[in-house]
């Protein structure tokens, strides 16, 4: 059964590629579209920054002069004050990147990726392409909210699952990043002694900077990336369902 209808849909799809590279081409520009536009505008206030921070840190080329630490905490200080002073550019720059990047993505990338797995099983089904314009079919009264409401859930949950990995990580390996911290910085090897001086420092328990913890916080970021990974796979299809039942929402 299931050969027979990869192998109809490969007989429908034919004669239809130049229609499906110009739905994925779309796609790709409209999901995409915030990215482009803010890798153009880097590239074009590349040059201004780079002789922003040179002047800054006390640079005028790239020929390996020495970095003086002092020269590098004043240009710090003078970036921490130039931000404080332009409060409008570090708002702008805040919900460029925290909230119309996400919610760009949620309102109209998402939408649109939907669109396009739609198109693409109206067109493994039918002898007819279909009009490009049906990728953008979801964005119709009714099925828009549902559409959008069920990607919020399935990022919602991917990202409530993705951060136990991250987690267990960080847990796992900042006692010892503190102990090879203290350790650089002070010049004193990694002795029993000095781990208990660390311990005592920072009022973290003993376990905390032992290998066995170390290897606990990997572990447990392994099997939680392993269900990271099953709860991706369980939502692959999301897309598509959607695509073909959008009044579903985000019930299922």
């Amino acid at each position: 059964m299931r050969h027979s209808w990869k192998l109809k849909a490969r007989i429908n799809l034919s004669g239809k590629y130049g229609d499906a590279l110009g739905v994925a081409v779309l796609t790709s520009i409209m999901v995409g579209a915030l990215s482009i536009l803010f890798s153009i505008a880097s590239s074009l206030g590349l040059p201004a920054s780079q002789s922003f921070l040179f002047d800054i840190f006390g640079l005028s080329d790239l020929t390996g002069q020495a970095f003086d630490p002092e020269i590098i905490l004043e240009g710090i200080r003078e970036i921490l004050v130039f931000f404080v002073n332009q409060t409008w550019l570090l708002v702008l720059l805040l919900l460029l990147t925290f909230l119309i990047r996400p919610l760009y993505a949620l309102l109209v990338g998402n939408v649109v990726r939907v669109g396009q797995d739609r198109w693409f099983l109206r067109a493994a089904h039918t002898d007819v392409a279909p009009p490009i314009g049906m990728m953008f079919s979801l964005f119709r009264r009714g099925e828009y909210g549902r559409t959008v409401g069920a990607m919020f859930y399935r990022a919602f949950w991917l990202f409530v699952w993705s951060l136990p990995p991250y987690l267990a990580l960080i847990l796992g390996t900042l006692p010892q990043q503190i102990l090879i911290y203290f350790s650089l910085a002070n010049r004193m090897p990694l002795t029993q002694g000095f781990i208990l001086r660390i311990a005592k420092q920072t009022g973290l328990p003993l376990l905390f900077f032992s290998p066995l913890f170390f290897l606990l916080g990997l572990l447990f970021s392994f099997i939680f990336s392993i269900i990271l990974i099953r709860k991706r796979y369980r939502y692959r299809m999301m897309t598509y369902v959607l695509a073909d039942n959008p009044a579903l929402g985000a019930r299922r």
